[in-house]
């Protein structure tokens, strides 16, 4: 098995697999609590797409720095630059919308979860929707 892994992972591929793994979302579990406090699919997904992208972003950046180091060279390719292009613009979409959220609060507008909100949380929205 040692040589079986040693043949698929050198050691920059596999310090860059592991910064992903330790990035990345990380289980269900966690997914789910995320989408039942934020009482939101769009906000699951949305914190889900943001580990993904940056786990992505660091371990790409690892592996093309640890390669320039090692071998003289980047192997960065077409594919690799557009992926991080997204991923970047996954993160700037996913704390926009996490500004957008805290200005409506600070100024009243309250969470967006019904029309009427007064800065209630979540909770509470649910409450006032099951009462009407």
């Amino acid at each position: 098995l040692t040589n079986i892994i040693s043949g698929i992972f050198t050691p920059l591929s596999a310090y860059s697999f592991m910064v992903f793994c330790l990035l990345y979302v990380p289980c269900i579990s966690a997914f789910a609590t995320i989408k039942r406090e934020m009482n939101s699919w769009k906000w699951a997904l949305g914190i889900a797409a943001i580990q993904i992208s940056v786990a992505y972003i660091a371990s790409l950046l690892i592996f093309q720095i640890g390669s320039l180091i090692m071998w003289g060279g980047a192997v960065m390719n077409v594919i690799s630059v557009l992926v991080i292009i997204l991923c970047i613009g996954l993160i700037i979409l996913g704390v926009a919308m996490l500004i957008k959220n805290i200005y409506n609060q600070v100024k009243g507008r309250g969470c967006g979860c019904c029309k009427n909100c007064s800065g209630c949380s979540n909770a509470l929205c649910e409450d006032k929707k099951k009462n009407k």
